[in-house]
């Protein structure tokens, strides 16, 4: 048995005890098969629902959280009346699920007197679990007598995590189905520079099975003043992939570094990435990989900058994000500059700022949670530019599909 199964069964077991039924998917606990009242008088069964956030070590206690999410019809007091307002609701839209496989139709809110926080997940759900049952029993006298009879049951379902440690924000802050639309199986970054390093510091907190980032130069200080963290001094010299790979490994269990190049010797290791995010400023590279993405239909996010500085000593200019798609690609060369005799001159002069590096990788990591249905999108520009001197972001009139494929 895995630690982690036995701190679960640990938790659960008073709920077997009680001869309930209960399941674990991810970081949420289903109490199945409630009794309630129905309006019209009946005895029906639903799901109680609630957050459940564990690792290895411990569950987290429910503490102040009092709310659940119910699976079912709203229950009604024995007699047929509501059970508001000791039972508060707020109705769930059709279709609603908490998680993938976790559905929902209400949210309740319903604190005991003298509420100072659960101590236990048994005693938030035990709560409810008192007040929908008793009802229920009011309408069949012999229910108590078969619920007795029943065994309690744990199940848990096995679920592959991409993280070093539970992702209780997404929990926290019940957008987990959200989330989960970004749990693609790979993507790619290619260059992790100013601005790619930030867009790694992005995605590493995302569901994404596999994070594969592709530099081959080394870390060293100048990078250390446009990059996420602080950096010490013996961690220069390093190549790029394996400084950032460590760093996020902690949080991250699919970080893959790939300490090359990109040219027309391997370009074909892009081929079965699910979206790439192209981070790099030398025009040759960029036509490289960038026709290779177009013509093998691969969804990705270009980012640059065009900084310069002013003759009082001022920088100015624009950051720059264009999307491509497989269906909508014609307007990227238009958009992306290709400078293909410029060798690595104008990117060894261009200014990088950290915290337009870190606008740049937002702006690109946004767009793509957009794409994947994260955020919700009403305009779906493919092109989008910040203006340093106006701070106004200019969207490209151009559209493109709604969602990536």
């Amino acid at each position: 048995m895995s630690a982690k199964l036995a701190v679960l069964e640990q938790a659960l077991a008073p709920f077997v005890s009680a001869r309930m039924r209960v399941s674990v998917m991810g970081s949420y606990l289903q109490v199945h098969d409630v009794p309630f009242a129905t309006e019209q008088r009946k005895v029906s069964f639903g799901t109680m629902i609630c957050a459940l956030v564990h690792d290895e070590g411990s569950v987290t206690p429910p503490g102040q959280d009092h709310q659940i999410w119910f699976d079912g019809a709203y229950p009604y007091l024995a007699d047929g009346r509501s059970m508001e307002p000791w039972l508060a609701r707020v109705a769930m839209p059709p279709g609603f699920q908490i998680c993938e496989g976790v559905p929902a139709q209400y949210q309740f809110s319903n604190k005991p007197d003298g509420f100072t926080g659960y101590a236990t997940h048994f005693e938030k759900m035990r709560h409810y679990w008192n007040q929908l049952v008793g009802e229920a029993l009011a309408l069949d006298p012999f229910l108590n007598a078969r619920l007795q009879q029943r065994m309690g049951e744990i199940r848990v379902a096995t679920q592959v995590s991409p993280f070093a440690y539970p992702d209780t924000c997404s929990v926290r802050g019940k957008f987990m189905r959200a989330s989960q639309r970004l749990g693609l199986q790979n993507v790619a970054i290619i260059g992790v520079g100013g601005t790619g390093s930030f867009v790694l510091d992005q995605v590493a907190k995302t569901p994404v099975h596999e994070i594969h980032i592709f530099d081959s130069k080394n870390f060293e200080s100048h990078n250390a003043f446009r990059a996420p963290g602080a950096a010490s001094p013996a961690d220069f010299g390093q190549p790029k992939v394996a400084y950032f790979a460590r760093m996020y490994s902690a949080m991250h269990l699919g970080i893959r570094p790939h300490h090359i190049k990109i040219d027309a010797s391997n370009v074909e290791q892009l081929r079965d990435f699910r979206f790439v995010f192209v981070c790099i400023d030398h025009g040759p590279s960029r036509r490289l990989i960038c026709d290779f993405l177009i013509a093998n239909r691969i969804p990705f996010v270009d980012v640059g900058m065009d900084l310069s500085m002013s003759a009082g000593q001022e920088i100015y200019g624009t950051v720059r994000t264009t999307i491509c798609l497989p269906d909508a690609n014609d307007h990227f060369w238009s958009r992306a500059p290709d400078m293909e005799n410029s060798g690595d001159g104008l990117y060894e002069e261009n200014i990088q700022v950290a915290e337009l590096n870190s606008l740049n990788a937002q702006l690109a990591v946004f767009k793509w949670k957009q794409l994947f249905g994260f955020y919700a999108m009403q305009s779906n520009a493919l092109q989008q530019e910040f203006m340093t001197q106006t701070t106004s972001l200019v969207l490209d009139d151009r559209k493109g599909a709604a969602r990536a494929p």
